[in-house]
């Protein structure tokens, strides 16, 4: 067994950085849960557990609460690359130990006995979520600082990990702060969030307003927005901060894995031509970036020219799943225009 596994997923905040679209999740075949015993009947138990959270965030809701998530879920066991156990302090109280164990997943055979029965999978390359989020009461909010909000930071963290989301925070600068206030995020003032949110080019945008309910629990309206599609909202009362976290989290992860997940469980053969290409250093380059995309099973060399290579690509959806995948990256970037014939895909080799 490995010494040690992954405790978090990665998550992007973007202090001082402007842009970010995506990043890559490496880790989404791995989670920690709390260990309830050392004996086969917990140790089965506890892998259970851990491959739920996997599975939420990797497949749709809807496929999670599915006969076949089910299925799966009765044999976690047989999808354990590795697992160990450990101690690590207690969020609460760092004097106090918690038992936990660490759990490594076979993705290969997961996602595979996954789409035998008819789940498709989200893959590692995943949107980039921009946050906005006001803290307070019903008299006052202020922005979130994860300097001086330590709890809600790591809370927020939490919930994005548990979803396999990466996030940014905005600068909250002059610019920021002209463009969208804090009140903003309760008023439903969508067109400013909108607005205020396109200089990060993120291709989420998570807006909330937290606030500690006079039952010592906490109210928090949430909305999302994503281009061309209309704002969706959701609220509520939890008992805890992490609830009130997860709610909003889980929420974005329902919107983007509908649009992200690929539609289809056909496997399509797509020829993709890729212009720009000035030395056998840059064909290696794309070919290494469409063998990392776990939504392209093969990647077939048909010729290369001084100017261009052309791929045969098998992949596991549609060409709709393959663009958005592009989209997310920035190796290749569309080319509009002139097809001179070609049927397929046309792309172009990024500056490096």
């Amino acid at each position: 067994m490995p010494g040690s596994i992954a405790r978090s997923l990665l998550l992007l905040f973007l202090i001082g950085c402007p842009s970010a679209q995506a990043a890559e999740i490496r880790t989404l075949y791995q989670a920690e849960v709390t260990a309830t015993g050392n004996d086969e009947t917990a140790r089965d138990q506890d892998i259970r557990r851990a491959l739920q959270l996997v599975l939420g965030r990797v497949i749709s809701p809807a496929a999670l609460a599915s006969r076949a998530s089910g299925a799966i879920l009765e044999k976690a066991v047989n999808y354990v690359l590795s697992y160990e156990y450990a101690s690590k302090p207690a969020a609460e109280n760092a004097s106090v130990k918690t038992e936990v164990m660490r759990v490594n997943f076979d993705q290969m055979r997961l996602t595979e006995a996954l789409r035998q029965k008819g789940v498709n999978v989200w893959a590692e390359q995943r949107p980039t979520i921009l946050v906005w989020l006001g803290v307070g009461d019903d008299q006052r909010q202020e922005w979130f600082m994860p300097e001086m909000m330590p709890e809600i930071d790591r809370e927020l963290r939490q919930a994005a990990e548990q979803e396999g989301l990466p996030i940014a925070l905005p600068l909250l600068d002059l610019t920021d702060q002209q463009s969208l206030s804090v009140e903003d995020l309760g008023s439903g003032a969508d067109e400013r969030i909108r607005a205020a949110s396109a200089r990060y080019e993120a291709a989420g945008v998570l807006a909330g307003r937290l606030s500690r309910s006079t039952e010592n629990g906490w109210d928090v309206l949430w909305r999302f927005y994503r281009p061309d599609a209309a704002p969706a909202n959701w609220q509520g009362r939890f008992n805890s901060l992490a609830e009130a976290m997860q709610a909003g989290f889980a929420g974005a992860y329902g919107k983007l894995a509908e649009h992200y997940i690929p539609k289809t469980l056909s496997e399509t053969r797509v020829e993709l031509r890729v212009t720009g290409i000035t030395s056998l250093a840059d064909v290696s380059t794309v070919a290494s970036y469409l063998s990392s995309l776990s939504l392209i099973r093969t990647v077939e060399w048909l010729r290369i020219e001084p100017t261009q290579a052309v791929f045969r690509l098998f992949v596991r959806g549609d060409r709709t799943a393959l663009e958005q995948a592009f989209a997310l990256g920035k190796t290749l970037r569309p080319v509009e225009g002139e097809t001179q014939g070609f049927t397929g895909m046309n792309y172009q080799l990024s500056a490096q």
